[in-house]
């Protein structure tokens, strides 16, 4: 996995271990940078490549059609000054077909439902784009596609979200099976 966590906060240290770069809060010993011009902001960044759900750990195909083995996907997710932005690119997936995806609150796994419900800022709220994360997008003629959300919230340190999972269009009955998922270690 690549994840990549920038917190330029006062205090905050950097540990990097197998590939990953980890925030560590700062301790009463670590001394202060002389200034720092970007106080909050947290970025994660997550690039990985579908496997079959038996055999994955980060990114899961359930649909072979829709999410291929082999299909890639990148999460950008920005946090900074009470807001959020997060950024989908998915490539090889079905050409010239219709997507949604939502954040949700729990890693991946085999199972497509592991990853638990939507995500919701306000967890009472409703479900909607404005308390949820929301995708939508169309494949070019290649699979690939990017869809970007936008929120004046960031995530709750006591409930931070674990994927992005990229569903299947509506059933009759509106529910949207889960074709691939893709663990994101969001940070608030």
């Amino acid at each position: 996995m690549k994840v990549r966590h920038l917190v330029p906060a006062a205090g905050a240290a950097l540990a990097v271990a197998a590939g990953t770069v980890a925030v560590l809060p700062p301790t009463a010993s670590m001394a202060a940078p002389a200034s720092s011009t970007r106080g909050d902001r947290v970025e994660v960044r997550v690039w990985e490549t579908f496997l079959p759900a038996a055999k994955a750990t980060r990114a899961f195909s359930y649909d072979a059609k829709r999410v291929p083995a082999g299909s890639r996907a990148s999460v950008r997710s920005l946090s900074a000054a009470g807001r959020s932005r997060v950024t989908l690119r998915v490539h090889g997936l079905e050409p010239g077909s219709a997507y949604n995806a939502h954040v949700h609150v729990k890693p991946c796994a085999a199972d497509p439902a592991a990853s638990g419900a939507h995500y919701k800022n306000d967890p009472k709220g409703p479900e909607n784009p404005q308390n949820e994360i929301w995708f939508s997008f169309r494949t070019d003629g290649e699979g690939d596609a990017t869809a970007t959300a936008w929120h004046p919230w960031t995530f709750a340190n006591d409930r931070k979200p674990g994927s992005v999972v990229i569903h299947n269009p509506a059933l009759p009955d509106g529910t949207q099976p889960r074709a691939g998922c893709l663990s994101v270690p969001f940070a608030p």
